[in-house]
């Protein structure tokens, strides 16, 4: 990751879009990730050609109503054999290999696949506004299709990014955008963009310090001793809920540390400039695949879900949620599990979460507008939310981090 954030910087430098052509800014984005990704996974780097080629020859001869559906069956598909795999080689294990990869290969392609079938294959008054924007509306190149998914700012862990998104970055057009001119019709900015300085010292400073908490803090408080049988009967009710917050709550620190580094290395790249806000300060949230305050601060399960693992999200409403002929929420979450793995906990997790999140709509709905009358109401409203949200948290993702199901059956005793 850090050879990553090197090339990156080197790539932003001296290979700008209004420097060179396209295509070089593609091959050396490939080139630079295959290297990346054989020098990590080695042998197994064959899994990533054989789901991404399989996608793609389903892209580009499925019959149009099929093309969409094909490319999640079989790109869902290869990665649940690969998780199965797993779970026979290194049950329980946290071994970093191709299936962190291939996870979000899984995102890609499909989401990939519903934008061509979106903008190749059905009317345009049949799409939201937002499908619209992500719908591509030519079947592309074998070139620009291995950039987007080798590409070195994402091939280790990410995050997610969408095609269109993807391509404006490479092409450049993203620079060029009309907020950023002046009343004479001048860029007020550099060619090369707005500084990355700012997005990249920020986030390698919280990933410093998230991997600070990971090494020191954390390990003091295991999810693992939830289910332990000598905690769980020589401790009181109170000592077990406080940890079993605590427990939680430092584990999450681990994924800010890699996510934060991810956008750090897609930020100097360039990647991840979002236009300019109404005071003329450039927006670094295109790829942001988290939001520490927002997560430690949420008084909702639907604000934290909304604030973790970002590009997830937009990723699962975009390919399921927006399109699920019933049950939106239940299939959401099953199609999350699915694409996390066959562990029982994740499925204890996502089917209470489903459930968890249909309660908070009804309970926000029926009960806050009784909040709302003062200022002191609505402050004793948002302490009891966070504190009831952050308890819902440690039920739900303690299964998450045990895996199993017998431990979680103790854990929830």
């Amino acid at each position: 990751m850090l050879t990553a954030l090197v090339l990156a910087i080197i790539y932003r430098k001296f290979l700008p879009a209004h420097q060179v052509s396209v295509t070089v800014r593609h091959v050396c984005a490939v080139t630079a990730g295959l290297a990346l990704g054989f020098f990590c996974f080695g042998k197994q780097m064959c899994h990533l050609f054989a789901q991404a080629g399989s996608c793609y020859l389903i892209m580009r001869f499925s019959p149009a109503t099929y093309v969409h559906k094909g490319v999640l069956l079989v790109a869902l598909g290869y990665l649940s054999v690969m998780h199965i795999l797993r779970m026979i080689y290194d049950y329980g294990g946290y071994t970093l290999d191709v299936t962190g990869p291939l996870m979000v290969f899984t995102q890609k392609l499909t989401s990939l696949a519903f934008s061509v079938h979106d903008g190749l294959y059905k009317d345009v008054e049949d799409l939201s506004e937002d499908q619209k924007d992500q719908a591509v509306t030519r079947m592309p190149g074998p070139l620009e299709f291995c950039s987007y998914l080798f590409n070195f700012q994402g091939i280790l862990v990410g995050p997610q990014c969408f095609f269109n998104d993807y391509i404006t970055f490479v092409d450049g057009s993203l620079l060029h955008c009309p907020e950023d001119m002046d009343e004479n019709g001048q860029e007020r900015h550099s060619p090369f963009g707005p500084s990355t300085k700012k997005p990249i010292f920020s986030k390698l400073l919280i990933a410093a310090g998230s991997i600070a908490v990971t090494f020191t803090i954390a390990p003091m408080f295991p999810p693992s001793l939830n289910a332990d049988q000598a905690h769980l009967k020589n401790s009181t009710f109170l000592y077990r809920v406080l940890f079993v917050v605590l427990s939680v709550a430092l584990s999450k620190w681990r994924y800010y540390f890699g996510w934060k580094l991810g956008e750090a290395v897609n930020n100097a790249s360039g990647f991840g400039f979002n236009g300019y806000n109404e005071n003329g300060v450039a927006k670094w949230d295109l790829i942001t695949n988290v939001n520490i305050y927002e997560i430690e601060t949420a008084t909702s399960l639907k604000v934290l879900v909304d604030n973790w693992n970002i590009q997830t999200g937009v990723w699962l409403r975009r390919v399921c949620y927006d399109r699920a002929p019933f049950s939106p929420t239940f299939l959401t979450y099953m199609l999350s599990a699915l694409w996390h793995g066959y562990y029982p906990g994740y499925y204890l997790t996502f089917v209470s979460a489903a459930f968890f999140t249909l309660a908070g709509r009804c309970l926000r709905k029926n009960i806050r507008p009784f909040f709302l009358m003062s200022p002191a109401k609505k402050a004793i409203y948002g302490c009891v939310t966070w504190a009831g949200t952050h308890l819902s948290l440690g039920y739900l993702i303690v299964p998450f981090c045990l895996l199993e199901f017998w431990p979680s059956f103790y854990y929830y005793q």
